[in-house]
């Protein structure tokens, strides 16, 4: 059943062997294993690395290939690289510890270019010590040396292994499953920075606001504590050549022209063109895992909204599906508010119809006292296309997670994006200027009002579907897992060295001397901006409120 069409390759002709490295959270996880699947089908040998949370994953992940005949029989190798913070579980520290959580979504709801918020994030990705991340890279290494990979395919946040990578000069891809505006290098001037809700191209309030925001933030990536000590345990520790000081300090994987042994960068996303990605990006689209058989200990529970959705269809009700993710942790205003959206939209009943929420809701101390008749909540669902394919739903509300956002997309849902942090408030920026939907008025708070408002327009205005419908067939155009699993392959058949291997190899020293020459100007730039002395940072003030009443 639903065995993949491996035809137009007939398989690699090289059977290789592939290791795999993700953090243990489903935002990294779950592009990388569909990938995975296709790479097992077509014969190749798969191991994957992690930290020890991520064992029942791959043990599911396992389960699911046996229901298919190409896959069945095999299975992804795990190994266990510990529990250490720098490769443990974020979704669970999450919601291990609600009232810090709470206290940074405090910070998330002050709003766009906080350089405070990005303070808390670097605290919050950067926890554990330099030497337990020294020893995951020494473990992964050593498993390296051991299965001795053809290639490397690691998720962009397991910067350790990326490390270990660039030690050995062993080859690897990037995946990179986070917004498409993280590939890229900052361009303040022309540009919009992640994280800042501005739209390309910038008019001139959104570029005073731009570079405000840049001139603010580098100074502060800078001088962090904790990204000061990993520049140096780099440069000093591990000996990796410079780059510059930023990029050496940061904890995700990015590229420079200097790494040569990192092939190509998978993004499972499609180009919305807010930044102007690096030269090794690939988008490759939406990349989802085939549809299993419902299990029995799952069956009730899918079955159970199964039934819902038809009896919403058959009374001519709209559906909403609420899901903001598994690192999102309610707190009860947000709860309230979404109950204020469900009781206005129908009290509007836009399009005539009735609305209805549903909504995945992690388990917590919630009042719930209050919620409205037409809301059915659900903890988990094993097949999500029982939801996005059943024709009830019409729209969706998500935070802005690359999976929530791209799986909308796959399957022709228009969306409301209510996003919170950093790169989630780049993917409501793609939706709204995309027109494949809208973003909350303040990221990082949830109105009720704005979100009932918003809902409407997304149930009555034709063009959200036909822009979606539009972008869903370019981002299945795109590949998917079919594709990232090409450019896999082909580093694995290793056709094009072979074709080039006559010509004598230079490191590309203009385009690296060019980006470093231009990355040093904005930085001069920027830092003069950060560090001018009081009087004068009043005066631009003056003349930065007088921006702010030119139009956005």
């Amino acid at each position: 059943m639903d065995q993949f069409d491996v035809s137009p390759s007939k398989g690699s002709k090289v059977c290789g062997k592939v290791l795999l490295g993700s953090l243990p959270e489903f935002g990294q996880m779950n592009p990388l294993l569909a990938i995975a699947e296709r790479l097992i089908a077509r014969g190749h040998e798969i191991h994957f690395a992690s930290g020890q949370s991520c064992r029942k994953h791959i043990n599911q992940f396992n389960a699911h290939l046996s229901n298919f005949e190409d896959t069945a029989g095999k299975s992804v190798i795990f190994h266990d690289l510990g529990a250490e913070d720098c490769i443990n579980d974020h979704n669970y520290m999450a919601s291990a510890s609600p009232e810090e959580f709470a206290a940074y979504k405090r910070i998330l709801a002050q709003g766009p270019r906080n350089v405070t918020a990005f303070n808390e994030l670097v605290d919050l990705v950067m926890q554990g010590s330099l030497e337990g991340r020294k020893d995951v890279m020494d473990r992964f290494i050593h498993l390296m040396k051991e299965i001795k990979p053809d290639i490397l395919v690691l998720d962009q946040f397991t910067s350790c292994f990326v490390e270990a990578a660039r030690v050995t000069g062993v080859d690897y891809i990037v995946t990179a499953p986070a917004s498409p505006s993280t590939l890229s290098s900052a361009h303040p001037f022309s540009e919009p920075l992640s994280g800042t809700n501005l739209e390309h191209p910038m008019s001139l309030k959104a570029t005073l606001l731009n570079v405000w925001y840049c001139a603010n933030l580098v100074p502060r990536a800078i001088r962090h504590p904790a990204l000061k000590a990993l520049r140096e345990y780099r440069l000093n520790v591990l000996k990796l050549p410079p780059t510059n000081k930023i990029m050496d300090g940061d904890p995700f994987s990015k590229f420079h022209p200097s790494w040569t042994n990192q092939k190509a960068i998978i993004s499972p996303n499609i180009d919305f063109r807010q930044r102007t990605p690096f030269d090794k990006v690939i988008f490759v689209g939406t990349c989802v895992q085939r549809r299993a058989p419902i299990s029995e200990e799952n069956s009730k529970c899918d079955l159970g909204i199964l039934e819902w959705l038809d009896e919403a269809e058959k009374n001519g009700d709209s559906v909403v599906y609420v899901n903001l993710g598994t690192i999102f942790r309610y707190i009860q205003s947000e709860i309230d508010e979404l109950f204020t959206a469900v009781r206005l939209l129908n009290q509007r009943r836009p399009g005539s119809r009735g609305v209805r929420f549903l909504w995945k809701l992690p388990r917590g101390k919630f009042d719930l006292s209050a919620v409205p008749p037409q809301v059915k909540f659900f903890e988990w669902i094993q097949d999500p296309l029982v939801v996005y394919e059943h024709s009830a739903v019409k729209a969706c509300i998500n935070h802005g997670g690359g999976n929530s956002f791209n799986e909308a997309l796959q399957y022709g849902i228009p969306q409301l994006v209510c996003s919170q942090w950093f790169d989630t408030i780049d993917y409501a920026v793609a939706a709204r200027t995309s027109g494949i939907g809208l973003s909350s008025e303040n990221p990082g708070r949830i109105s009720g009002r704005d979100v009932s408002d918003k809902i409407s327009r997304l149930l009555t205005e034709k063009s959200f579907m036909d822009k979606t419908l539009l972008w869903s067939l370019k981002s299945r155009a795109a590949g998917g897992s079919r594709a990232a699993a090409d450019v896999v392959e082909a580093h694995l058949n290793n056709s094009w060295a072979r074709r080039s291997a006559h010509l004598t190899k230079h490191p590309d020293v203009s385009a690296g001397s060019a980006q470093k020459l231009k990355g040093y100007r904005y930085l001069l730039v920027l830092l003069a901006a950060g560090l001018l002395s009081v009087p004068v940072m009043n005066f631009v003030g003056r003349f930065f409120q007088l921006g702010l009443l030119l139009p956005a």
